[in-house]
């Protein structure tokens, strides 16, 4: 059984030296759901982390919180430049973490949540996005997890889900249509 998203926002979290409350981490996945780094959020100190995903780093215990091993050391993110390395990545944060403060004003933050995918993600028409869950090891995105009315269901992780590219609302043809001039003569608009 893998690990939720939501297993993974503002818990306690054993790191090398210590224990961090209200922490969250967000593995930073590529499209075919590869975790290649994990932003540690750590919320009372008001850091930013970014640790490389390799094999046993990341452990969760059938009891217990989620551990990074001893010995990992994670980069600081203190400017923009240093989120560059997520660049092709994606953190799914349906919490939107990094808009809260103290992170809202933070160098890096706007270059941290152009790669939150979490209201990007379309399972298919009629479905919301509800979670993902990842491997117990945060290798990998696993499943997708969405409702569709009060059912809740599940489905292998695809490329598919992510967007190819940022695409602005249409303004051309389908626009216009929508957008008609009423005649001043005519029926003014409705009150409700």
């Amino acid at each position: 059984m893998g690990i939720s998203a939501f297993r993974l926002h503002r818990r306690r979290l054993r790191v090398p030296g210590g224990g961090v409350e209200r922490s969250s981490l967000f593995p930073c996945f590529n499209a075919a759901g590869e975790v290649r780094w994990v932003l540690l959020v750590n919320i009372p100190r008001a850091k930013l982390q970014l640790f490389r995903w390799a094999p046993r780093r990341f452990r969760k215990p059938v009891f217990g919180g989620l551990r990074i091993a001893e010995g990992a050391a994670g980069k600081d993110i203190v400017r923009q430049s240093d989120a560059s390395i997520l660049e092709g990545l994606w953190h799914f944060d349906p919490w939107w973490v990094l808009k809260e403060a103290p992170f809202g004003k933070h160098p890096a933050a706007d270059a941290l949540r152009a790669t939150n995918c979490a209201g990007l993600l379309k399972p298919s028409k009629g479905r919301l996005m509800h979670q993902l869950m990842y491997a117990r090891d945060l290798g990998k995105v696993e499943r997708v997890v969405f409702k569709k009315g009060e059912q809740v269901h599940g489905m292998p992780w695809k490329p598919s889900l992510l967007p190819t590219a940022y695409s602005a609302p249409s303004r051309g043809r389908a626009a216009r249509r929508r957008w008609r001039l009423a005649p001043v003569w005519g029926p003014g608009p409705r009150s409700t």
